[in-house]
Protein backbone atom coordinates (compact mmCIF):
# COMPACT_ATOMS: atom_id res chain seq x y z
CA UNK A 1 0.00 0.00 0.00
CA UNK A 2 1.09 3.79 -0.62
CA UNK A 3 0.17 6.69 0.90
CA UNK A 4 -2.31 8.86 -0.90
CA UNK A 5 0.27 11.98 -0.02
CA UNK A 6 2.91 9.51 -2.78
CA UNK A 7 0.02 8.82 -5.28
CA UNK A 8 -0.35 13.03 -5.50
CA UNK A 9 3.19 13.62 -4.80
CA UNK A 10 4.04 11.11 -8.21
CA UNK A 11 1.33 13.13 -9.96
CA UNK A 12 3.20 16.50 -9.13
CA UNK A 13 6.11 15.19 -11.17
CA UNK A 14 4.41 13.83 -13.88
CA UNK A 15 1.82 16.33 -15.63
CA UNK A 16 1.45 14.31 -18.76
CA UNK A 17 -1.04 12.42 -16.80
CA UNK A 18 -3.04 15.08 -15.68
CA UNK A 19 -2.61 18.59 -16.90
CA UNK A 20 -5.16 18.21 -20.24
CA UNK A 21 -2.95 21.10 -21.73
CA UNK A 22 0.32 20.33 -20.10
CA UNK A 23 1.90 21.66 -24.00
CA UNK A 24 0.41 24.71 -23.51
CA UNK A 25 0.83 25.73 -19.94
CA UNK A 26 3.02 23.47 -17.63
CA UNK A 27 1.57 24.33 -13.92
CA UNK A 28 3.91 25.19 -11.70
CA UNK A 29 3.29 24.27 -7.54
CA UNK A 30 5.02 22.34 -4.83
CA UNK A 31 1.71 20.83 -3.46
CA UNK A 32 -0.94 20.03 -5.87
CA UNK A 33 -3.25 20.53 -2.69
CA UNK A 34 -2.31 23.60 -1.02
CA UNK A 35 -3.58 26.57 -3.56
CA UNK A 36 -6.31 24.78 -5.00
CA UNK A 37 -8.44 27.54 -6.07
CA UNK A 38 -5.36 29.40 -8.18
CA UNK A 39 -4.83 25.53 -9.63
CA UNK A 40 -7.92 25.02 -10.61
CA UNK A 41 -8.66 28.57 -12.23
CA UNK A 42 -5.37 28.21 -14.01
CA UNK A 43 -6.36 24.75 -15.40
CA UNK A 44 -10.00 26.21 -16.71
CA UNK A 45 -8.04 29.74 -17.74
CA UNK A 46 -5.66 27.92 -20.30
CA UNK A 47 -8.57 25.93 -21.77
CA UNK A 48 -10.51 29.05 -22.24
CA UNK A 49 -13.23 27.98 -19.74
CA UNK A 50 -12.82 30.63 -17.21
CA UNK A 51 -15.12 34.05 -17.96
CA UNK A 52 -15.47 35.97 -15.19
CA UNK A 53 -18.65 34.69 -13.87
CA UNK A 54 -17.12 31.16 -13.00
CA UNK A 55 -14.23 32.80 -11.05
CA UNK A 56 -16.64 35.12 -8.76
CA UNK A 57 -18.43 31.27 -8.13
CA UNK A 58 -15.22 30.03 -7.41
CA UNK A 59 -14.04 32.31 -5.49
CA UNK A 60 -17.39 32.69 -3.50
CA UNK A 61 -17.16 28.35 -2.66
CA UNK A 62 -13.63 29.25 -1.45
CA UNK A 63 -14.49 31.79 0.47
CA UNK A 64 -17.50 30.30 2.46
CA UNK A 65 -15.49 26.85 2.77
CA UNK A 66 -11.97 26.31 1.55
CA UNK A 67 -11.88 22.91 1.97
CA UNK A 68 -14.59 22.49 -0.48
CA UNK A 69 -11.88 23.81 -3.36
CA UNK A 70 -9.11 21.39 -1.80
CA UNK A 71 -11.97 18.45 -1.57
CA UNK A 72 -12.33 19.55 -5.58
CA UNK A 73 -8.65 19.05 -6.49
CA UNK A 74 -8.28 15.94 -4.67
CA UNK A 75 -11.39 14.11 -6.13
CA UNK A 76 -9.95 15.16 -9.30
CA UNK A 77 -6.35 13.85 -8.55
CA UNK A 78 -7.92 10.53 -6.96
CA UNK A 79 -9.77 10.09 -10.31
CA UNK A 80 -6.82 10.61 -11.86
CA UNK A 81 -4.69 7.70 -9.87
CA UNK A 82 -8.09 5.27 -10.11
CA UNK A 83 -8.04 5.62 -14.06
CA UNK A 84 -4.11 4.52 -13.94
CA UNK A 85 -4.04 1.60 -11.54
CA UNK A 86 -7.32 -0.17 -12.00
CA UNK A 87 -7.10 -1.46 -15.48
CA UNK A 88 -10.40 -3.16 -16.09
CA UNK A 89 -11.66 0.59 -14.51
CA UNK A 90 -9.82 2.11 -17.21
CA UNK A 91 -11.00 0.12 -20.34
CA UNK A 92 -14.85 0.86 -19.27
CA UNK A 93 -14.21 4.76 -19.20
CA UNK A 94 -12.07 4.49 -22.23
CA UNK A 95 -15.08 2.82 -23.83
CA UNK A 96 -16.98 5.66 -22.83
CA UNK A 97 -15.36 8.65 -23.69
CA UNK A 98 -14.06 7.62 -27.05
CA UNK A 99 -17.54 8.70 -28.66
CA UNK A 100 -16.09 11.38 -31.14
CA UNK A 101 -16.10 11.62 -34.72
CA UNK A 102 -13.07 12.07 -36.73
CA UNK A 103 -10.84 13.23 -34.39
CA UNK A 104 -7.48 11.56 -33.33
CA UNK A 105 -7.46 12.43 -29.62
CA UNK A 106 -5.44 10.19 -27.49
CA UNK A 107 -8.32 8.24 -25.02
CA UNK A 108 -6.16 9.11 -22.51
CA UNK A 109 -6.23 12.88 -23.03
CA UNK A 110 -9.90 12.18 -24.00
CA UNK A 111 -9.96 10.92 -20.37
CA UNK A 112 -8.73 13.69 -18.31
CA UNK A 113 -11.02 16.54 -20.37
CA UNK A 114 -14.15 14.63 -18.96
CA UNK A 115 -12.56 14.13 -15.68
CA UNK A 116 -11.28 17.47 -15.08
CA UNK A 117 -14.00 19.20 -16.45
CA UNK A 118 -16.30 16.91 -14.06
CA UNK A 119 -14.39 17.50 -11.08
CA UNK A 120 -13.57 21.02 -11.62
CA UNK A 121 -17.82 21.93 -11.53
CA UNK A 122 -19.06 19.44 -9.91
CA UNK A 123 -19.54 21.13 -6.33
CA UNK A 124 -19.31 25.27 -7.76
CA UNK A 125 -23.11 25.20 -7.39
CA UNK A 126 -22.64 24.91 -3.80
CA UNK A 127 -22.25 28.88 -4.36
CA UNK A 128 -26.13 28.89 -4.55
CA UNK A 129 -27.07 25.60 -2.23
CA UNK A 130 -25.32 27.77 0.88
CA UNK A 131 -27.98 30.72 0.48
CA UNK A 132 -31.22 31.20 0.82
CA UNK A 133 -33.18 29.63 -1.42
CA UNK A 134 -34.86 32.57 -2.81
CA UNK A 135 -31.68 34.77 -2.90
CA UNK A 136 -29.94 31.54 -4.80
CA UNK A 137 -32.53 32.23 -7.47
CA UNK A 138 -32.28 35.43 -7.79
CA UNK A 139 -28.70 35.10 -8.30
CA UNK A 140 -29.05 32.56 -10.91
CA UNK A 141 -31.01 34.96 -12.83
CA UNK A 142 -28.16 37.35 -12.49
CA UNK A 143 -25.67 35.05 -13.65
CA UNK A 144 -27.68 33.48 -16.61
CA UNK A 145 -28.00 37.19 -18.27
CA UNK A 146 -32.07 37.27 -16.88
CA UNK A 147 -33.22 33.58 -18.33
CA UNK A 148 -33.63 31.08 -16.21
CA UNK A 149 -34.22 26.97 -16.43
CA UNK A 150 -32.70 24.08 -15.08
CA UNK A 151 -33.67 21.52 -17.52
CA UNK A 152 -30.76 20.21 -19.73
CA UNK A 153 -31.30 18.78 -23.09
CA UNK A 154 -32.96 15.64 -22.96
CA UNK A 155 -29.82 13.50 -24.38
CA UNK A 156 -28.28 12.19 -20.94
CA UNK A 157 -26.06 9.06 -22.04
CA UNK A 158 -24.45 7.40 -19.68
CA UNK A 159 -27.29 8.68 -16.57
CA UNK A 160 -29.73 6.16 -15.19
CA UNK A 161 -32.87 6.95 -16.67
CA UNK A 162 -34.36 6.47 -13.47
CA UNK A 163 -32.53 9.27 -12.16
CA UNK A 164 -32.66 11.34 -15.66
CA UNK A 165 -36.63 11.17 -15.42
CA UNK A 166 -36.56 12.50 -11.71
CA UNK A 167 -34.30 14.91 -12.01
CA UNK A 168 -36.64 18.29 -12.47
CA UNK A 169 -38.90 16.64 -9.63
CA UNK A 170 -36.09 16.27 -7.72
CA UNK A 171 -35.13 19.56 -7.89
CA UNK A 172 -38.68 21.12 -6.52
CA UNK A 173 -37.84 18.09 -3.72
CA UNK A 174 -35.20 19.74 -2.79
CA UNK A 175 -36.33 23.83 -3.08
CA UNK A 176 -39.93 22.75 -1.46
CA UNK A 177 -38.58 19.98 1.59
CA UNK A 178 -34.90 21.34 1.97
CA UNK A 179 -35.45 24.70 1.63
CA UNK A 180 -32.39 24.84 -0.67
CA UNK A 181 -31.22 24.47 -4.48
CA UNK A 182 -29.77 21.54 -5.28
CA UNK A 183 -25.97 22.25 -5.51
CA UNK A 184 -25.72 19.54 -8.00
CA UNK A 185 -28.10 20.53 -10.51
CA UNK A 186 -27.37 23.60 -10.12
CA UNK A 187 -23.64 23.05 -10.88
CA UNK A 188 -24.73 21.28 -13.98
CA UNK A 189 -27.03 23.71 -15.78
CA UNK A 190 -23.96 26.08 -15.29
CA UNK A 191 -21.51 24.34 -16.61
CA UNK A 192 -23.69 23.71 -19.89
CA UNK A 193 -24.77 27.36 -20.11
CA UNK A 194 -21.02 28.11 -19.54
CA UNK A 195 -19.75 26.11 -22.62
CA UNK A 196 -22.71 26.50 -24.89
CA UNK A 197 -21.95 30.05 -24.47
CA UNK A 198 -18.60 29.80 -25.41
CA UNK A 199 -18.84 27.84 -28.23
CA UNK A 200 -21.40 30.74 -29.97
CA UNK A 201 -18.82 33.11 -28.87
CA UNK A 202 -15.68 31.38 -30.35
CA UNK A 203 -17.63 30.13 -33.65
CA UNK A 204 -16.66 31.63 -37.31
CA UNK A 205 -19.16 32.35 -38.95
CA UNK A 206 -17.78 31.44 -41.89
CA UNK A 207 -17.93 27.69 -41.04
CA UNK A 208 -20.35 25.55 -39.05
CA UNK A 209 -17.81 22.95 -38.61
CA UNK A 210 -14.92 23.01 -36.26
CA UNK A 211 -13.49 25.76 -35.30
CA UNK A 212 -10.06 26.69 -33.41
CA UNK A 213 -8.73 29.41 -31.27
CA UNK A 214 -5.40 30.03 -29.98
CA UNK A 215 -5.03 25.89 -30.30
CA UNK A 216 -8.33 25.38 -28.57
CA UNK A 217 -11.05 23.93 -30.14
CA UNK A 218 -14.90 24.36 -30.14
CA UNK A 219 -18.08 22.00 -32.12
CA UNK A 220 -21.31 21.61 -31.82
CA UNK A 221 -19.80 17.56 -31.77
CA UNK A 222 -17.90 18.44 -28.27
CA UNK A 223 -20.69 20.80 -27.10
CA UNK A 224 -23.46 17.56 -27.06
CA UNK A 225 -21.34 14.37 -27.52
CA UNK A 226 -18.47 15.08 -24.29
CA UNK A 227 -19.81 18.52 -22.77
CA UNK A 228 -23.53 17.84 -22.58
CA UNK A 229 -22.97 14.15 -21.07
CA UNK A 230 -20.32 16.31 -18.24
CA UNK A 231 -23.05 18.64 -17.23
CA UNK A 232 -25.68 15.66 -16.83
CA UNK A 233 -23.18 13.79 -14.54
CA UNK A 234 -22.39 17.11 -12.72
CA UNK A 235 -26.27 17.84 -12.09
CA UNK A 236 -27.62 13.89 -11.03
CA UNK A 237 -24.63 12.89 -8.58
CA UNK A 238 -26.19 14.58 -5.90
CA UNK A 239 -29.71 12.90 -6.56
CA UNK A 240 -30.25 10.30 -3.52
CA UNK A 241 -32.21 6.89 -4.22
CA UNK A 242 -34.05 5.56 -1.17
CA UNK A 243 -35.84 2.31 -0.07
CA UNK A 244 -39.14 1.43 -0.04
CA UNK A 245 -40.85 1.88 3.86
CA UNK A 246 -37.86 4.27 4.51
CA UNK A 247 -38.55 7.58 5.90
CA UNK A 248 -38.23 9.32 2.37
CA UNK A 249 -40.38 6.92 0.38
CA UNK A 250 -43.35 9.05 1.48
CA UNK A 251 -42.28 12.31 0.48
CA UNK A 252 -40.73 10.69 -2.78
CA UNK A 253 -44.26 9.53 -3.69
CA UNK A 254 -45.83 13.27 -3.31
CA UNK A 255 -43.37 14.61 -5.85
CA UNK A 256 -43.74 11.74 -8.22
CA UNK A 257 -40.17 10.65 -7.50
CA UNK A 258 -41.01 6.70 -7.34
CA UNK A 259 -38.58 5.89 -9.99
CA UNK A 260 -35.83 6.83 -7.30
CA UNK A 261 -37.69 4.20 -4.51
CA UNK A 262 -35.31 1.28 -5.21
CA UNK A 263 -34.59 -2.22 -3.77
CA UNK A 264 -31.27 -2.15 -5.54
CA UNK A 265 -28.54 0.28 -6.54
CA UNK A 266 -28.92 1.90 -10.04
CA UNK A 267 -25.59 3.32 -10.96
CA UNK A 268 -23.45 0.88 -12.81
CA UNK A 269 -19.91 1.38 -13.73
CA UNK A 270 -20.49 -0.80 -17.02
CA UNK A 271 -23.52 1.61 -17.85
CA UNK A 272 -22.60 4.86 -16.42
CA UNK A 273 -19.24 4.62 -15.95
CA UNK A 274 -18.69 8.27 -15.44
CA UNK A 275 -21.16 8.68 -12.61
CA UNK A 276 -20.44 5.75 -11.20
CA UNK A 277 -16.45 6.92 -10.68
CA UNK A 278 -17.52 10.54 -9.76
CA UNK A 279 -19.91 8.73 -6.88
CA UNK A 280 -17.26 6.54 -5.62
CA UNK A 281 -14.56 9.12 -4.94
CA UNK A 282 -16.60 11.83 -4.04
CA UNK A 283 -18.21 9.64 -1.46
CA UNK A 284 -14.65 8.04 -0.25
CA UNK A 285 -12.27 11.65 -0.65
CA UNK A 286 -10.66 11.13 2.80
CA UNK A 287 -9.76 14.90 2.78
CA UNK A 288 -13.37 15.96 2.86
CA UNK A 289 -14.23 13.48 5.34
CA UNK A 290 -11.40 14.40 7.80
CA UNK A 291 -11.44 17.67 7.78
CA UNK A 292 -15.71 17.36 8.33
CA UNK A 293 -14.18 15.79 11.72
CA UNK A 294 -11.81 18.29 12.44
CA UNK A 295 -11.00 21.26 10.83
CA UNK A 296 -7.68 21.47 12.12
CA UNK A 297 -6.14 18.92 10.34
CA UNK A 298 -4.23 19.91 7.15
CA UNK A 299 -4.55 18.47 4.32
CA UNK A 300 -1.52 17.11 4.30
CA UNK A 301 -1.35 15.52 7.33
CA UNK A 302 -4.69 13.30 6.03
CA UNK A 303 -3.12 12.40 2.42
CA UNK A 304 0.28 10.85 4.46
CA UNK A 305 -1.89 8.72 7.01
CA UNK A 306 -4.38 7.09 4.45
CA UNK A 307 -3.54 3.84 2.80
CA UNK A 308 -3.82 2.72 -0.77
CA UNK A 309 -4.34 0.18 -2.72
CA UNK A 310 -5.55 0.01 -6.15
CA UNK A 311 -6.93 -3.09 -8.01
CA UNK A 312 -8.54 -3.99 -11.63
CA UNK A 313 -11.77 -3.11 -10.50
CA UNK A 314 -11.27 -1.19 -6.98
CA UNK A 315 -9.23 0.01 -4.48
CA UNK A 316 -8.14 -1.16 -0.77
CA UNK A 317 -8.06 1.80 1.56
CA UNK A 318 -6.94 1.57 5.41
CA UNK A 319 -6.44 4.46 8.11
CA UNK A 320 -3.00 4.53 9.99
CA UNK A 321 -2.72 4.93 13.75
CA UNK A 322 -2.69 9.00 13.82
CA UNK A 323 -6.44 8.54 12.08
CA UNK A 324 -7.43 5.51 13.46
CA UNK A 325 -10.20 6.96 15.86
CA UNK A 326 -12.45 8.16 12.45
CA UNK A 327 -12.41 4.44 11.46
CA UNK A 328 -15.49 3.26 12.14
CA UNK A 329 -17.38 6.51 10.59
CA UNK A 330 -15.35 6.90 7.60
CA UNK A 331 -15.99 2.72 7.32
CA UNK A 332 -19.74 3.24 7.66
CA UNK A 333 -20.10 5.74 5.06
CA UNK A 334 -18.40 4.00 2.43
CA UNK A 335 -20.63 1.00 3.40
CA UNK A 336 -23.40 3.15 2.46
CA UNK A 337 -22.25 3.00 -0.93
CA UNK A 338 -23.89 0.19 -1.71
CA UNK A 339 -27.28 1.29 -1.54
CA UNK A 340 -26.70 3.43 -4.50
CA UNK A 341 -23.62 2.42 -6.69
CA UNK A 342 -23.51 -1.52 -7.89
CA UNK A 343 -20.45 -2.30 -5.91
CA UNK A 344 -19.50 -4.19 -3.26
CA UNK A 345 -17.48 -3.10 0.40
CA UNK A 346 -16.01 -5.93 2.32
CA UNK A 347 -14.30 -4.40 5.82
CA UNK A 348 -11.06 -6.52 6.20
CA UNK A 349 -8.89 -6.49 9.60
CA UNK A 350 -6.41 -3.42 7.73
CA UNK A 351 -9.66 -1.45 6.68
CA UNK A 352 -11.68 -1.95 3.55
CA UNK A 353 -12.15 -2.91 0.17
CA UNK A 354 -14.74 -1.30 -2.73
CA UNK A 355 -14.81 -3.32 -5.58
CA UNK A 356 -17.22 -2.40 -8.53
Amino acid sequence: MQSLADCYNYLLDHQEKWNYYYRLNNIETDNLLDDAETLIADYLSTGGKFNYKIREILESVNKNDPARITHTMSVFLLGICMYDKCEDIRKILDKFVNVRLNHNQNVRLEFNYYWFMTCFFHDLGYAFEELEKHEAIDRLIEISDGKISILLPSTARGIPEAIRCSYSNYFKYRYIECNTVDHGIIGGKIFFNVMNKLYYEHRNSRTRGRHSHSNLFWSKELLYKVQLPIAWTIATHNIWVCNEGSDNSNIYNRYNLDRLIVQNPIIDLDSHPLLAILSIIDTIDPIKHFKQKDSCLTAEYISANVLLSFQNRGVEISLTDKLIMYKYEYYTMIKKLEQWVCCIVDETESGVIIEL
